[in-house]
């Protein structure tokens, strides 16, 4: 399916100015967030992931500090639940994504809070979050989509980023800019089961992958066995993006709100989405939350309505970073081994008889106490760890459509 994105083809573009404004100060927007993390003290927890460049400190400005709300039931990372993360404002003019972002999780913190029984509230007991409201402080200021060095930080990581030759905005080289590096090595430690960055320029949810459409056989596949081959989560990504878009209809009118594979509306080489996925094994989700950009020119009842009708969606969204694999890898002692890959492969699946495109994404590492998420749709998974020159036996995974598969012990 291509969408035509206009907005999107063109970063300058705007609409019909409107009066007032749907979105906040960059001072007001760290006020904010500040403020929510003391409303919270209780699951919520303020981070500096890094600092985004300015024209005087382009390595990073202490004034515009990359901040991260932490959202944990128990106040602290739990290993044995999956983690998601949410971000807003990579491209600075889309400011709406940080005021979704914020509204969001102040709405996850209250509603556990009040353990008022809301699909909010039980998020938070099933999954640890990470929200980063702000993700481009400069450009936020600015109101400008780049980063002080005019780079787009959503063509800077490094997957696919050599791809993208007649994308001049995408830096010097992948993870030059202080945000993305920050941004990857906050993903290395934490390892996402999960992500959602949010956009505006149109009206979609985009799945994995975002540099490939599914007309880019390389094989004698049709278009549904090549995407499959290449993520054999896609089948998952679907049903969510589905249901999100289903949700957003509900509030907008049936049919207004569209899901899609990334590269089939839109091609973006050295997207975050796309790193997070081949990198590390997480699903990012790309959710374009309105056709506006300009964002300083729309009223603030615009804003409102907005994120009304994606909170719901994102709640469901979110809390899908449960469905799959889960699995455990210890030595052979049983102690608890972090930085394994572990992988899935469906059980009966040889397509054709010819190995899958490379990448084979289906995957995760584990991080502290052994543990790991796999994002996959049901049915039966044959799960494998490795690390080094270690391997481990294949262990089975039956994966179900409401929740995670028993954990599975895996020993290298």
């Amino acid at each position: 399916m291509a969408i035509a994105c206009a907005a999107c083809a063109n970063p300058n573009s705007s609409p019909s100015a409107g009066s007032g404004t749907a979105a906040r100060s960059l001072p007001d927007m760290y006020s904010a967030i500040r403020a929510l993390a003391g409303q919270f003290p209780a699951v919520a927890s303020l981070d500096t992931l890094g600092y985004a460049g300015s024209p005087a400190h382009p390595a990073g400005d202490s004034s515009l500090p990359l901040l991260a709300l932490e959202l944990r039931a128990e106040g602290s990372r739990d290993a044995t639940r999956p983690i998601a993360e949410l971000m807003g404002a990579m491209h600075g003019d889309e400011q709406i994504g940080s005021e979704v972002a914020l509204r969001l999780a102040q709405d996850i913190c209250a509603a556990f809070e009040a353990d008022d029984g809301s699909a909010a509230a039980a998020l938070l007991s099933s999954v640890d979050l990470t929200v980063v409201p702000v993700a481009n402080p400069w450009g936020y200021q600015a109101d400008l989509r780049e980063n002080c060095e005019n780079v787009d930080l959503n063509r800077n990581f490094d997957w696919a980023w050599r791809y993208g030759e007649a994308d001049t905005l995408k830096g010097s080289a992948p993870l030059s800019e202080p945000e993305s590096a920050a941004f990857a090595k906050d993903a290395q430690a934490k390892l996402y089961d999960l992500a959602v960055t949010l956009h505006t320029g149109s009206f979609i949810v985009s799945l994995p992958w975002d540099y490939i459409a599914t007309s880019s056989t390389q094989y004698n596949y049709n278009d549904t066995e090549y995407v499959n081959l290449y993520s054999p989560a896609q089948a998952l990504f679907q049903a969510q993006g589905s249901a999100y878009a289903k949700r957003v209809g509900a509030v907008e009118g049936a049919g207004a709100f569209a899901c899609s594979q990334g590269g089939d509306w839109y091609v973006v080489c050295g997207s975050y989405a796309d790193w997070l996925y081949g990198t590390l094994g997480c699903p990012g989700y790309t959710v374009e939350l309105a056709p506006y950009k300009d964002w300083t020119s729309q009223p603030a009842a615009l804003g409102a309505q907005v994120i009304g009708a994606h909170e719901a969606a994102l709640i469901g969204l979110l809390s899908s970073a449960v469905l799959g694999a889960r699995g455990r890898v210890g030595d052979a002692s049983g102690a608890a081994v972090s930085g394994a890959k572990v992988s899935a492969t469906p059980v009966g699946s040889a397509a054709k008889g010819l190995p899958p495109p490379v990448p084979y994404t289906t995957f995760a590492y584990t991080g502290a106490g052994g543990y790991c998420f796999i994002a996959l749709p049901a049915g039966e998974w044959e799960l494998e760890a490795s690390q080094g020159q270690l391997d481990s036996s294949p262990a089975l995974a039956g994966v179900g459509s409401s929740g995670p598969s028993a954990s599975v012990q895996l020993s290298l």
